[in-house]
């Protein structure tokens, strides 16, 4: 946190490159000091000017409406004033919904996931880590705004700057392989547009075509928070270097999301058994160098458990996602997907009653939850 000397300083820094019309690297001053002290409304107020300044008007209210739920001065009802004034001025629409992506040589994949949004959007973002094919080009040609990012092996880092340039009320992220399914196409607007303004994000259905052991084609069903309000980064941002995710964010500012009947499509493990194992193997060093640097993070626990499963280590990985639960700062949805996960290794290696105990405690984090209830089924049918 900053003194009130070094606050001052770095607040007039960024007012000079504003009045010089730097605007970009006002924010970068705003957003690093902020990142600081995600309550400090001074820099809350001063991000949103920036925005104000890019007449992106919207964006300094949504950041105005953070700091006015922190901190409920007549200066921030004068500055929210303001920026709607400036909106009826200009006759300004409000834009919806952003969807934003990382890619790095997705020619291949991304026209379908772009196919699959580009009607219900009103702005899409890519973020670039150094394509050498014509996936840039291919984004161009759907309109999108393109940022470069030098790639330094870090997923949050990529995400975090593709929601720092969103302008919209709501943001969904995706892949270049995912795609949004045709029926929530049809239901995703109605669903923001008619959304309790207290609620930050929802719950979507990720689901992936894989192949079980035996090499049968099977889809699995994974449940994170891709869409969700554009509250302002850095007040909202990523966390994990691998298997980058939100919902530690909406956990640390005390905000709420809800289940959806969202679904995306995820095609990139429809790959063989080797292919697999060769990708996940990839990420397996960045994971155990993220859980030395930050022991504490349920999150990069739970993702190195499933990659060691995923390589078949299946007594190693029982710790590992042990010490996720543990941890105690994962969403309920993570809890209870990772006592699952352990009712199923627990259930391959002959332990039927401990996987049977792994199957109630994902019911105690949410109760009556379907994936459980089939899968303690499913255990008493092997068992009979």
């Amino acid at each position: 946190m900053l003194n009130n000397e070094q606050k001052k300083y770095y607040l007039d820094k960024g007012k000079e490159f504003l009045e010089s019309k730097n605007y970009e690297w006002a924010k970068d001053i705003f957003i690093e000091c902020l990142k600081l002290d995600l309550l400090d409304t001074d820099f809350i107020i001063a991000l949103a000017n920036v925005e104000f300044k890019q007449m992106n008007f919207y964006k300094s209210k949504y950041l105005l409406d953070e700091a006015y739920k922190i901190k409920q001065s007549q200066r921030i009802i004068n500055s929210i004033n303001s920026v709607n004034e400036a909106i009826k001025k200009y006759n300004i629409e409000e834009k919806y919904l952003t969807a934003v992506f990382i890619v790095k040589n997705e020619e291949e994949n991304l026209p379908n996931a772009l196919n699959s949004i580009k009607d219900v959007v009103d702005e899409i973002i890519v973020v670039d880590t150094g394509s050498t094919d014509n996936t840039v080009e291919i984004a161009k040609s759907y309109g999108a705004k393109i940022y470069y990012f030098d790639w330094i092996n870090d997923y949050s880092a990529a995400r975090n700057i593709s929601i720092k340039y969103a302008t919209s009320k709501w943001i969904i992220y995706l892949d270049a392989d995912e795609i949004l399914s045709q029926e929530s196409q049809k239901n995703i607007r109605n669903l923001i547009k008619n959304a309790d303004e207290n609620l930050a994000g929802f719950i979507c259905d990720i689901q992936s075509d894989t192949f079980d052991d035996d090499n049968n084609p099977i889809i699995h069903s994974g449940y994170y928070p891709r869409l969700f309000r554009n509250i302002g980064y850095p007040i909202l941002h990523f966390f994990g270097k691998v298997h980058e995710q939100i919902s530690p964010s909406f956990i640390e500012c005390g905000y709420i999301y809800e289940e959806s009947s969202l679904v995306i499509k995820h095609t990139g493990y429809a790959i063989s058994q080797k292919e697999i194992f060769e990708k996940v193997a990839v990420h397996l060093k960045t994971l155990t160098e993220h859980i030395t640097a930050e022991p504490e993070n349920g999150y990069a626990w739970y993702h190195l458990g499933n990659t060691l499963y995923q390589m078949g280590r299946r007594e190693e990985c029982k710790e590992i996602l042990n010490n996720a639960l543990i941890c105690g700062n994962l969403s309920k949805h993570l809890n209870a997907n990772t006592a699952l996960l352990l009712s199923r290794i627990e259930e391959e290696l002959g332990n039927i009653n401990s996987a049977l105990e792994y199957v109630d405690k994902s019911l105690k984090y949410i109760n009556n939850y379907e994936p459980a209830i089939i899968r303690k089924n499913e255990i008493l049918s092997n068992k009979m």
